[in-house]
């Protein structure tokens, strides 16, 4: 799914994955639909066109898996009100998808936005407090 999804840009095959009913919880606090989430893919994938993500671990047990996960892009579009910076971040994170039978239902998702927007140099690293200067 990831590389299919995610790293080949295959927006539309989400559906081969998914229940009609699917939501997506993020780390921000929003609910995301299907439709949603492939605006969110093709978003991201515009910003960073060479994305590639990588599965680091899964755990699998009774219909929920959690999975650690590492992606990897060259800002070269504008992504979160941020020009491109041509600069190459890495940005790791977790996902808990719920299945039903053997579609997603749901699924939550965490990732380090400081971490990424430090990477591209928005947010000066060191002491003090994290403050986006955006």
């Amino acid at each position: 799914m990831q590389d299919t999804i995610w790293n080949a840009g295959q927006v539309d095959a989400l559906d081969r994955f998914i229940l009609p009913r699917y939501v997506r919880h993020t780390h921000r606090g929003n609910v995301l639909t299907a439709s949603a989430l492939k605006g969110t893919i093709r978003t991201t994938r515009q910003a960073f066109p060479d994305l590639q993500t990588t599965v680091e671990s899964i755990v699998d047990e009774a219909g929920l898996v959690a999975f650690r996960w590492r992606a990897e892009g060259t800002h070269l579009g504008t992504f979160l009100e941020v020009p491109a910076t041509g600069k190459t971040v890495q940005v790791q994170g977790m996902s808990f998808l719920q299945f039903d039978a053997e579609l997603i239902r749901e699924d939550w998702v965490t990732w380090d936005l400081y971490d990424m927007l430090s990477g591209l140099g928005v947010i000066p690293i060191g002491g003090g407090h994290r403050q986006p200067v955006l």
